[in-house]
């Protein structure tokens, strides 16, 4: 009887524990976001990120300057206050700043346009009409 009983709480336990790690399948809104985020990139009217953004003047209030990436080592890390960063080949708006910590970890700073990115947060925003 005693086994019985603690096959039982144990048979308990894992449904519970499969109830809680399992995750909800989206429905109405979220599942259409959902299927919509897979290809994105097929639908969105614009480029992104944005060729026309100004992403020296977004660096700029963070802190940053852009330097050309063939001169990079040979410039000072620190101007007028302003950082050395260059940008990533084949990611526009994403930036790279001088080896910090020691000579190969380097901060990497994302500026393109947070509020027209293709991310669920803002395909939910979009109206389903």
């Amino acid at each position: 009887m005693k086994k019985a009983e603690n096959d039982t709480e144990r048979k308990e336990e894992e449904s519970v524990q499969k109830t809680k790690s399992a995750p909800a399948k989206p429905s109405g809104k979220d599942q259409l976001v959902y299927e919509f985020a897979k290809r994105w990139w097929y639908v969105m009217p614009a480029e992104w990120p944005p060729k026309d953004f100004d992403y020296a003047a977004e660096l700029e209030k963070e802190g940053y300057r852009i330097v050309p990436q063939d001169s990079f080592r040979k410039q000072l890390n620190v101007v007028n206050g302003l950082t050395k960063v260059h940008e990533v080949d084949g990611y526009r708006g994403i930036f790279k700043s001088p080896n910090v910590l020691c000579s190969f970890i380097q901060k990497i700073i994302d500026v393109r346009p947070k509020e027209s990115c293709p991310s669920i947060d803002n395909f939910r925003k979009l109206s389903t009409t």
